[in-house]
This record gives structure tokens, C-alpha cells and sequence, in this order.
């Protein structure tokens, strides 16, 4: 079971991240634009014969079978949704993480499932951060958050760990850098049940 499988466009917005504008490498993660900024510069790296850097997209979870569908999983599945919508084969295995290298628009983007499970993720994330040199400001992590009422997404480009034990891993294999974007995806239990019933 899918815990976003048959949610309304109305209830979880997609494309997440406004894809039409990231078609011309910019995605849009912050009021202040700095990362589009960011995508931008690199984008224009590339013409000075420069590579340009990809974006990390990280969906945090459990391995294996009995976890699917459980709400620690749903960054996983936000993954498999990216990965369906943009024609993204995630189905290689570096760094401790299931990986797809694609494109959305002119922005190269990495889609990962750290396999370490979630206490243990920032093993997997840093050294995909250090092996491809990806700049922490165009890492973005999707992880669930109790605290959100179910569904509910709260892009942020910066923060802490909120007490989410898999970025609290990240974070620490980042040297207490916290200045990387994340999605908070709504699990709260209350909100899902009520849903539920009322579905």
C-alpha cells in the first residue's frame, strides 16, 4: 500500500516544485530565489565549459518489504512519484542508496533512496554529496513530519532537524550545516483518520 496512492492534485500539489520553471534549470525553493540562483549560476557554469552541477533529490526510509507504506516511507515514495512523472529509472545502487540520474527541463537531477535505513542516512546522502560534488544548497531532502496535518507539504530552504532522526544524521555528516533545502510531507495521524473517515 501506497500512503499517497489516490490523493488528490487538490491535496498534494504536482509537479512539487513548480517543474514548468525548473524546465529552464532554475527550481524555485525559496521566497528569497536564492536557489534558483544558485541553479542558474551553475546552468551558466556549463557554457563556460564548466560541468553543471545536478540536483540531489533524497527521499528518507526503510528498506525492505515490511515498511512499505508505513508514513517513515513516504519520502520514498515521493521518489517513485518524481521518478514516474519524469521517466527517471531508479534502479541503480551507489553509496548505499538507490539512485536515477535524469532530467527535468535543463536541470540535471539525481533521484536516491538511501538503503541504510532512516537513523543512518546521512552515511548514504554525504557520500553522494562529496563523490559528485553537489552544492548543499541544491540538495533537497523529503522526509515525513508528524507535525504536519497528513498531506500537508512545507518546502523550506533551510533548518534544523525537528527531532526526524534521518536528518538528524544528515546534519551531522554535513558538519552541522544546515542551510540544504527540505519537504516536510504531513503525517500527522489525527489529520489521516480523520481523512479517512471522511473519505
Amino acid at each position: 500500500m501506497r500512503l499517497l496512492s489516490g490523493t488528490s492534485a487538490s491535496r498534494i500539489p504536482w509537479p512539487l516544485f513548480s517543474l514548468a520553471r525548473a524546465r529552464t534549470g532554475c527550481l524555485p525553493l525559496s521566497a528569497s530565489g536564492t536557489a534558483c540562483r544558485a541553479a542558474s549560476s551553475s546552468a551558466a557554469g556549463a557554457g563556460d565549459g564548466g560541468a553543471q552541477k545536478p540536483w540531489l533529490f533524497v527521499g528518507l526510509g526503510n528498506p525492505g518489504k515490511v515498511y512499505q507504506g508505513t508514513r517513515h516511507n513516504v519520502g520514498f515514495e515521493m521518489i517513485d512519484m518524481i521518478a514516474e512523472a519524469e521517466g527517471i529509472s531508479v534502479n541503480s545502487m551507489q553509496f548505499k542508496a538507490m539512485l536515477g540520474k535524469g532530467r527535468i527541463g535543463d536541470a540535471p537531477i539525481m533521484l536516491a533512496k538511501p538503503q541504510t535505513f532512516m537513523n543512518a542516512s546521512g552515511e548514504s546522502v554525504g557520500q553522494l554529496v562529496s563523490y559528485f560534488k553537489i552544492p548543499l544548497n541544491q540538495v533537497l531532502v523529503m522526509y515525513d513530519d508528524l507535525d504536519l496535518p497528513f498531506a500537508k507539504l512545507r518546502l523550506l530552504p533551510k533548518g534544523g532537524h525537528g527531532g526526524h532522526n534521518g536528518m538528524r544524521s544528515i546534519i551531522n555528516h554535513f558538519k552541522q550545516n544546515r542551510d540544504f533545502p527540505r519537504l516536510r510531507i504531513g503525517m500527522s495521524f489525527l489529520s489521516f483518520f480523520l481523512l479517512s473517515y471522511l473519505v
